[in-house]
């Protein structure tokens, strides 16, 4: 059952990939809050391979000091 859970989120990744799409205005909003010396942490169910997916897709990991995933 674990292997067909897994299977459909590479086949959701696949499907999704040319869509990514950052929620405006993302970025310069963390940009903000990092320039503040603000921590910033993403907090999601989402499990580790999604989790990058997105975060490396939007080009957007550096801005998080802090990331806990589902597990």
């Amino acid at each position: 059952m674990y292997e067909l859970g897994q299977e459909k989120e590479r086949t959701y990744r696949d499907i999704y990939q040319p869509h990514i799409k950052e929620v405006n205005p993302l970025t310069s909003f963390i940009q903000k809050l990092n320039q503040k010396n603000t921590t910033v942490g993403l907090t999601t169910m989402g499990d580790q391979p999604n989790i990058d997916f997105i975060l490396d897709g939007l080009n957007i990991r550096n801005y998080f000091q802090e990331i806990t995933d589902g597990a």
